[in-house]
């Protein structure tokens, strides 16, 4: 078995690494993230009310393996299109950056801000562990509040490709190519 080589690297020097990004390749990485929820419960119908104990208190530290980045989003659609038979016309629709590279986007707002985008494959797996103010939490506690993710309706897919950015801030460690980085503030 190869063995794998470990070094330690900057988000300056992730974000060069990820600007090389254009085949497609199985990452593995560990992330730690605000877990996105709304700071009232019934904010949809009576505004206001049950405010959320836990917003802004809770981080999702994240380990996802077997995830694939340097792909084309638009193909990779259109190619799933063809196979369960449907028109392969899908276009992207405006997003809130611009693509660096595959491995890559930016925030058109805020050229500071750089995202390593990813999609999820069939035999993904992820570990999450929820932390409320550095301690595990149950996610049942909190779920009720959180923010409903997209479904990839627009894509017109049965099986809809699960593409995802995290900002390079937010990434712990990546594994790529048989190397696993170490991201040092």
């Amino acid at each position: 078995m190869k063995e794998q080589l470990t070094q330690t690297i900057t988000r300056q020097e992730l974000v060069n690494l990820l600007r090389g990004v254009e085949t497609p390749q199985f990452v593995s990485m560990v992330t730690i993230t605000d877990v996105d929820m709304n700071k009232y419960k019934d904010y949809k119908n009576e505004g206001k009310t049950n405010p959320n104990p836990y917003f802004g208190q809770v981080r999702n530290l994240s380990r996802k393996y077997k995830i694939v980045t340097g792909f084309d989003y638009e193909r990779s659609v259109n190619n799933r299109l063809e196979k369960e038979g449907k028109d392969s016309n899908f276009e992207g629709q405006g997003n809130w950056f611009d693509v660096i590279s595959k491995g890559l986007v930016q925030n058109k707002k805020d050229l500071s801000k750089y995202y390593f985008r990813y999609q999820y494959q069939k035999d993904s797996t992820t570990q999450q562990e929820y932390l409320f103010n550095g301690n595990p939490i149950e996610k049942q506690l909190f779920e009720s509040y959180m923010k409903q993710k997209s479904n990839y309706e627009n894509q017109g897919l049965d099986n809809p490709l699960m593409f995802q950015v995290v900002s390079v801030d937010n990434v712990l460690e990546l594994t790529m190519n048989g190397t696993k980085y170490t991201i040092q503030d």
